[in-house]
């Protein structure tokens, strides 16, 4: 059996898309601090991730709280995924994905039904 290290810093939100937790008392996902210390490629070069202290001083996060989503993430990645997944699934249904959207968002959003949703968002196939 797997025991679940308790955090101090992180959160669930009940009823959230997000399956991930976020720190306690704020909006910020799990894999906000965490993907800030990640280097990135793209055409113009690399960049180099933060530090967790340069996150913690960016985001006024306490160095702590940092760290704890550096853990979380680096153990339940297939979280994370899962959750931009279901929430990619989502804007597909409701049209939110149309490149025009945003310039004319009554045009492109479709309603769907509760059914539809649940069956999005309570997908099988993906990590809960």
């Amino acid at each position: 059996m797997r025991t679940e290290k308790k955090f101090l810093f992180l959160e669930t939100k009940p009823g959230s898309l997000y399956r991930q937790p976020f720190v306690r008392g704020t909006r910020i996902r799990a894999e906000i601090p965490y993907s800030a210390t990640i280097a990135k490629k793209d055409e113009e070069g690399d960049e180099p991730g933060m530090s967790p202290e340069e996150v913690a001083r960016d985001l006024e996060l306490p160095l702590e709280a940092v760290q704890e989503t550096i853990d979380w993430c680096r153990a339940h990645w297939d979280v994370v995924i899962a959750d931009h997944a279901r929430e990619d699934r989502l804007s597909a249904a409701t049209g939110m994905n149309h490149p025009n959207y945003k310039s004319d968002p009554n045009k492109h959003y479709k309603a769907i039904a509760p059914k539809e949703y649940a069956r999005i968002i309570y997908d099988e196939e993906l990590p809960r």
